[in-house]
């Protein structure tokens, strides 16, 4: 849904993904950190009111990030291209 653009549907959605990550899986886990920063960037995309939300998220999923994985250094990036 945000790959094509309907950043509008896509937030809830990534909401309710979080969430579910968040009572299943706990957020230390991979699926959680990814989900966060895919709506980090939905929301920043966004804009407006939710610029703050999206900064705390992509600062709380880059203290997550193991940067010694090579598997998890694109979060990294989409996390330093997040915050500027």
């Amino acid at each position: 849904v945000y790959a094509r653009g309907d950043v509008a549907r896509a937030v809830p959605l990534y909401r309710e993904a979080l969430a579910q990550y968040g009572r299943l899986v706990g957020e230390r886990h991979d699926h959680h950190t990814s989900v966060s920063i895919l709506l980090a960037r939905a929301l920043a995309d966004r804009g407006g009111d939710d610029a703050p939300e999206a900064e705390r998220l992509l600062r709380a999923a880059a203290g997550r990030i193991d940067t010694t994985n090579a598997a998890q250094r694109a979060w990294l990036v989409a996390v330093q291209l997040g915050l500027g």
